[in-house]
């Protein structure tokens, strides 16, 4: 049986998606607002620099004072470099524009973490690739503990 609790976070994610999938579309081509407006403030952004959308919502990212982390398609060395422990220590909202796999990986390594993607754009293409924009972000619950 569903409960209030959880019907109130399906419409957040709802609402979540719908505000956000469009913003984040429009940010990921360098040519849109910063997605403050109708979602949780940035803390970091991932991209991948050998595919030139990607490349480009990362250079976007870091002229709009987000922390930009470039990978290769294998988050092992985010992993590695302390990167996702140290999202993953606090409630962090982190975007991306990356292939599928990359994406994946993320939110399956955010869901034991008490992460969600709470956006996803259409996918873009770029160098042969198809790329996804996303955000992730801490469930409401876990916001709420810890606030920033």
């Amino acid at each position: 049986m569903m409960t209030r609790r959880d019907f109130l976070h399906g419409a957040v994610a709802t609402t979540g998606l719908a505000l956000g999938g469009p913003v984040l579309a429009s940010w990921a081509g360098a040519a849109g607002p910063l997605p403050d407006a109708s979602m949780p403030r940035l803390d970091a952004a991932l991209y991948q620099p050998e595919l030139p959308a990607s490349a480009a919502f990362g250079a976007a990212a870091r002229r709009r004072g987000v922390a930009a982390h470039a990978f290769d398609g294998d988050i092992s060395r985010l992993w590695i470099e302390g990167v996702l422990d140290a999202w993953w220590a606090r409630p962090t909202v982190i975007a991306g524009l990356t292939t599928y796999p990359a994406l994946f990986l993320l939110e399956r390594i955010g869901w034991d973490h008490g992460m969600r993607v709470i956006s996803r754009g259409e996918p873009v293409s770029s160098g042969g690739e198809q790329l996804h924009p996303w955000v992730i972000a801490p469930r409401i619950s876990n916001l709420a503990r810890n606030p920033r």
